[in-house]
């Protein structure tokens, strides 16, 4: 298969005049031709724009691509079949979303499950959600108070900045889209996210950290401890771009530099030729000196990379050394769309397992809802429509990338 040409990687810049220009120049972004193709559509609002992704490749109707993503949440959300559960339950504080192989409550799951309630307009599962996190999931005092825990268990020790920002992004979203409904959206947006950031300004209190390293100016594992070490899926670029047009404004400058931050060191872990990234390293971007604590893996965690800076590049145009990193993985996991791709590489591209990943396959198709039209971002936005609603004890994890690669091609993610 013929690759992408490669001009030379810079350093990755801030979005630009586009990130600073206001919310009507990002939608023109999201519904027109960064998440899209080139040919032309009346929408029943009579605004023409391209077609979405699946619209475009698959020469299907939007009728059709809404009836699959409606489909597919509603099977994984609300199913009562007893063999194959929704990954969402309910309880008298509300609603939660587990991992039906673990038995977990994640605040992962929580993140994506208001993302998706949001962009599909689901507010009362939204509301739910929000509910029962704010009662079994937030910590309500101490140093720790306004975060989120990562697991529902015994302890709860180990709050996850991932979950955190996609909670924090939809209850902002939420307050946009709907108002201030059975929540405070926009109220507890800020107060998560300033906990987030600021937590240790006044210093350290019980070892409980801020969220991002002030020097290295990426988003670490977690705010417990003095974490010297992140996962390159947890940085989310697009969203702080979004915190840093709405949220307060002596913030906005230092978010701004955060997704500037993000971009580059995306960038800087993904494989020049692959575009595969490492799964966690230390916050100087490296694995360590050998025998260090990270090894030369691509596994569930980095599946998401691709995601993350396809969203950057609808919302915000994200950059050229971006691009090109989305536009290699592509390239890489469209010679496996046949078949379902392996669960685990180095970040050469060599396979470490002969174990198959849906939720990897998902991803790959949501990456490519960003990358530059080609054959091989075709080959994968088809294989992800002909793939089934996830079903059985790991529906958790590939569901929800499952989900979030519908609602990238069918043009459903928008920023409110």
């Amino acid at each position: 298969m013929t690759r992408f040409p490669r001009p030379h990687r810079r350093s990755a810049a801030s979005a630009g005049d586009a990130a600073r220009a206001g919310r009507p120049l990002i939608w023109i972004a999201v519904v027109g031709l960064a998440l899209a193709g080139c040919r032309s559509t009346t929408d029943s609002l009579g605004k023409n724009h391209p077609d979405t992704p699946f619209e475009e490749v698959l020469d299907v109707e939007s009728a059709e691509v809404n009836d699959k993503l409606e489909a597919a949440y509603q099977q994984l959300f609300h199913s009562a079949d007893e063999e194959d559960e929704s990954i969402r339950r309910t309880n008298p504080d509300g609603a939660y979303v587990v991992d039906v192989l673990t038995g977990d409550i994640k605040t992962d799951g929580l993140g994506y499950g208001l993302f998706l309630a949001v962009m599909l307009d689901e507010q009362e599962d939204f509301d739910a959600l929000w509910a029962y996190a704010k009662k079994n999931l937030q910590y309500t005092d101490g140093a720790r108070s306004g975060l989120l825990y990562w697991v529902c268990s015994d302890d709860g020790e180990c709050p996850d900045p991932n979950g955190m920002s996609y909670v924090a992004t939809s209850l902002f979203f939420a307050s946009n889209r709907w108002g201030q409904g059975e929540h405070d959206y926009a109220a507890d947006s800020l107060e998560l996210r300033d906990a987030m950031l600021h937590r240790q300004d006044d210093g350290v209190v019980d070892d409980v950290y801020s969220c991002f390293d002030a020097e290295a100016m990426v988003v670490k594992n977690s705010p417990i401890g003095d974490i010297r070490f992140t996962t390159p899926a947890f940085m989310l670029p697009a969203f702080y771009e979004i915190w840093a047009e709405d949220g307060p404004a002596e913030d906005a400058e230092m978010l701004r530099d955060l997704a500037a931050a993000a971009r580059d060191a995306l960038v800087r872990v993904a494989d020049p030729v692959t575009g595969l990234t490492w799964e966690q390293v230390y916050l100087d971007l490296t694995l360590g000196s050998p025998p260090g604590d990270f090894t030369d893996h691509f596994w569930v965690d980095a599946y998401r990379v691709g995601f993350n800076l396809a969203l950057d590049i609808a919302w915000f145009g994200g950059n050229d050394d971006t691009q090109e990193v989305v536009d290699d993985l592509v390239v890489f996991f469209s010679e496996y769309a046949e078949e379902v791709p392996f669960d685990e590489y180095k970040r050469n591209g060599e396979e470490l397992s002969e174990t198959r990943s849906i939720a990897l396959a998902a991803a790959n198709a949501a990456a490519a809802s960003g990358a530059t039209p080609s054959a091989g971002r075709d080959t994968l936005i088809r294989a992800v429509w002909e793939l089934p609603v996830p079903t059985g004890q790991n529906r958790y994890y590939d569901g929800l990338l499952y989900l979030l690669a519908l609602g990238a091609l069918s043009g459903t993610f928008v920023p409110y």
